[in-house]
């Protein structure tokens, strides 16, 4: 099974569409910001931008950064 969320950097990931398993949407944590249409239109942060920063947490958890 394929990763909803892949890190592809110090605070960037690429974030699995729902509705097409070919499509990520990148999202920068540190603006924030994401590629898909929601965010663009309402620039408020978007499911994509959630599941980033859940991911993002249980990576410094696992390894003892605090977010």
């Amino acid at each position: 099974m394929e990763e909803k969320v892949k890190r592809i950097g110090e605070e960037r990931f690429l974030v699995k569409s729902d509705e097409d398993d070919s499509k990520y949407y990148e999202v920068d944590l540190a603006l924030p910001f994401c590629e898909c249409k929601g965010f663009y239109y309402t620039k408020k942060p978007c499911k994509h931008i959630k599941l980033a920063r859940d991911a993002l947490k249980k990576l410094n958890k696992h390894t003892g950064h605090r977010t």
